[in-house]
């Protein structure tokens, strides 16, 4: 058997670091991010407790790059609108990305209602992710304008609002929110 390369070697390291990662999502999005130990974490993921200190320096460390990790989703999700039509098709193709998000991605969703619960824990991840809300208001303004909204900076906020409201309810209660309701009277309201 030949040797491995220094790419085989670093795919092999990057492969240990996600796996690490996904067994901390998974536990912190189950049990919650003080309820979840390193030994936990090291167990799920199949490998010793130190090679978790090989890769990140603390617990935190794990939850800021799941939380950068699903910043960066969200970057991918804007970009994807913004390829749609300005106004009421930028606007349904949002609500529609959203809806599929939340759905798809169930337990992210989860871990980050948790920590919005927390936010005083963890106030240089409130920072960011309060930075990247504030963006969202604008952009929506935006295309609620090219739509022909009669007040879109009031309802940038209020769209904006419902669908974090929307995520908490489906969060806490998967089974009973009319979640294709609830996004055909956001589609009849802003996109019709």
């Amino acid at each position: 058997m030949s040797p491995r390369s220094a790419q085989q070697f670093e795919e092999i390291r990057e492969n240990g670091r996600n796996n690490i990662l996904d067994a901390a999502f998974e536990l912190f999005a189950k049990q919650g991010f003080h309820a979840t130990s390193i030994n936990q974490i090291a167990k799920q993921a199949g490998v010793a407790k130190g090679l978790i200190y090989n890769y990140f320096e603390k617990k935190e460390d794990l939850m800021h790059t799941i939380v950068y990790r699903g910043l960066k989703q969200t970057e991918d999700v804007v970009a994807e609108i913004m390829e749609a039509s300005a106004g009421k098709e930028r606007i349904r193709v949002m609500i529609d990305i959203t809806f599929s998000f939340l759905i798809d991605n169930y337990d992210y969703q989860k871990l980050m209602a948790t920590l919005a619960l927390q936010v005083d824990q963890f106030p240089d991840l409130a920072e960011v992710v309060t930075a990247k809300y504030k963006s969202m208001t604008p952009m929506l303004a935006h295309e609620l304008v090219a739509a022909g909204h009669p007040y879109p900076e009031r309802h940038a906020r209020l769209l904006g609002a419902t669908l974090d409201g929307i995520a908490l309810q489906y969060v806490v209660m998967p089974d009973a929110a009319p979640i294709d309701q609830m996004k055909q009277d956001l589609i009849d309201e802003y996109c019709s």
